[in-house]
C-alpha cells in the first residue's frame, strides 16, 4: 500500500493517528479511571495494541520502515512511546507506593521499553508476508513479559 503514496510522512502521520485513537486514547482513559491499577491499564494497552496490529498491520509495518528517514519522523514516532509512558507510569508509581508492585527501575522508562517491545514483536509478525500462526503465542508472551517487567504476579 505505501509503495503507491510516495510520501513517507503521510504514512507515518496516518499510523500515528491510528495509534493515538486506537491505543493511546483507551490507555489514557483507563489510566484516568478512579482506582485504575497497573494490571487493568496494561491489559487495555496489550489488547488495543493486538487489535490495531490485526486491523492496521500493513500501515504500521510501513510506518515502522519509515521512522528512521529523518529526525522529525523519528521524533514523532518516539513521542507515541513517551505518551504511553506519560499515561501508564503514574499508575505504576501509585501501585508501587501502595506496595502492590516492587520499586524496580524507572517506571516511565520501563513503560516506554514495553512499547518498543510490543511494536517490534508485532512488526516482525506482520512484516514477513502472511501473518504466522505463532502471532497468538507472541501475544501471550507479550502479556507475560510486560507483567513480569512491571512486577505483576503471574496469572
Amino acid at each position: 500500500m505505501y509503495f503507491y503514496c510516495g510520501n513517507e510522512h503521510a504514512v507515518v502521520d496516518a499510523a500515528l493517528r491510528v495509534l493515538d485513537e486506537r491505543v493511546l486514547t483507551p490507555v489514557r482513559r483507563a489510566a484516568g479511571a478512579e482506582g485504575a491499577g497497573t494490571e487493568e491499564v496494561l491489559a487495555v494497552f496489550l489488547d488495543a495494541a493486538r487489535d490495531v496490529w490485526q486491523d492496521q498491520g500493513q500501515l504500521l509495518v510501513a510506518a515502522c520502515e519509515f521512522i528512521g528517514e529523518d529526525d522529525e519522523t523519528r521524533d514523532d514516532w518516539r513521542a507515541a512511546s513517551v505518551a504511553l509512558g506519560d499515561a501508564l507510569a503514574p499508575v505504576v508509581l501509585r501501585d508501587r507506593e501502595r506496595g502492590a508492585l516492587p520499586a524496580a527501575g524507572d517506571a516511565h522508562a520501563l513503560v516506554v521499553a514495553l512499547w518498543w517491545t510490543v511494536e517490534r514483536t508485532y512488526y516482525m509478525a506482520y512484516s514477513a508476508g502472511p501473518v504466522p500462526p505463532e502471532v497468538t503465542g507472541a501475544t501471550a508472551m507479550l502479556g507475560l513479559l510486560t507483567r513480569r517487567t512491571l512486577g505483576l504476579a503471574d496469572a
